[in-house]
């Protein structure tokens, strides 16, 4: 896993969130403005693979699956983010 995207990532919240420990999931889910782009997290148990549409021009950036549970991520960066992940 890239270094930067792993030191993004709160790791007690997503393990409290793969054992459905987390009160605040929507803090940690979907996207959220970081320095340099755009972190994007997914919890999906059952997806092999993963990837995320960008609305103004269309490209697919590939979701990692940072967790054996089901947690994908991808840092979109600044550049390409542009509020645009759909």
């Amino acid at each position: 896993m890239d270094k930067k995207l792993y030191e993004l990532m709160n790791w007690p919240r997503i393990e409290a969130l793969v054992y459905s420990e987390e009160d605040e999931p929507q803090e940690i889910l979907g996207p959220h403005k970081v320095k340099g782009g755009t972190l994007i997290q997914a919890f999906l148990p059952t997806a092999v693979q993963m990837e995320v549409i960008l609305k103004d021009t269309g490209k697919a950036v590939e979701m990692e699956k940072t967790d054996e549970e089901g947690f994908f991520a991808a840092l979109v960066p600044a550049a390409l983010a542009k509020d645009s992940a759909k």
